[in-house]
């Protein structure tokens, strides 16, 4: 077959592979029936191997036609999601929580749905506020796979915001820690979120927040059965 008179559609580059894909399968072809005609198993075996890798050579050569990157195949199926539910004890939908995990907040929907994607494998802890309700639970996350989670808002909550002193943008990555000892870093909207155990009375919570070439800052007093979240933490330039 003469492949140069291949539609003009083909550029050169797809010609190129498209002969050495009929040749490839013209050799495949010849092996085999060497393999078969009585040259016993161990040639049979050595040409099966033969076929496989002139098989593998064939479609990696299809992805460059392509241009795809056979590597960027894989990346998706690395990483894993959480998908959830907010509900009270009840059991109905909570909607406008904020739900934290792995250093990210998403917000659930009205029907109680929220989403968090492209999660590293391991395991996590959600966090989901909405003051002065809570919940708190753990999750594993599994590569290439999304883990369902309902979370039931069933304790208290503590939510915040940090932001410059000087310009009123939040600050993403200022480290929050509690005084109860659970810490995270905020996220492109500059909030943190903080699920709670409360008591009787009130368990009052302190707030410190910390970033590099800011002036840190203490936060107290916040209760999280008052239904007030923490104040917005404003960081001073040093």
């Amino acid at each position: 077959m003469n492949f140069m008179n291949l539609p003009r559609s083909f550029n050169m580059n797809e010609k190129n592979a498209i002969r050495e894909t009929a040749t490839g399968l013209t050799n495949c072809r010849a092996l085999f029936c060497s393999a078969c005609s009585g040259s016993g198993k161990a040639t049979l075996t050595v040409s099966l191997v033969i076929m496989i890798l002139v098989a593998a050579s064939i479609a990696f050569q299809g992805c460059q036609v392509d241009n795809v990157n056979p590597l960027d195949l894989t990346i998706g199926s690395v990483l894993g999601s959480i998908r959830g539910v907010t509900h009270d004890l009840t059991g109905a939908p909570v909607g406008g929580v904020l739900v934290q995990t792995g250093g990210r907040v998403v917000t659930s929907l009205s029907d109680g749905s929220f989403l968090a994607a492209s999660l590293e494998p391991g395991k996590y802890i959600l966090e989901g506020v909405l003051a002065p309700v809570g919940g708190t639970m753990e999750v594993m996350v599994y590569p290439g796979q999304e883990t369902f989670a309902n979370l039931t808002m069933k304790s208290g909550g503590i939510t915040g915001t940090v932001t410059s002193s000087v310009s009123g943008r939040p600050l993403a990555g200022a480290r929050v820690r509690l005084s109860n000892g659970h810490e995270m870093a905020t996220g492109a909207d500059g909030r943190f979120v903080f699920a709670v155990v409360t008591g009787t009375p009130p368990v009052n919570y302190t707030v410190q927040v910390t970033m590099e070439g800011y002036q840190s800052v203490t936060v107290g007093g916040i209760s999280a059965t008052s239904g007030a979240s923490a104040p917005l933490v404003a960081m001073t330039p040093r």
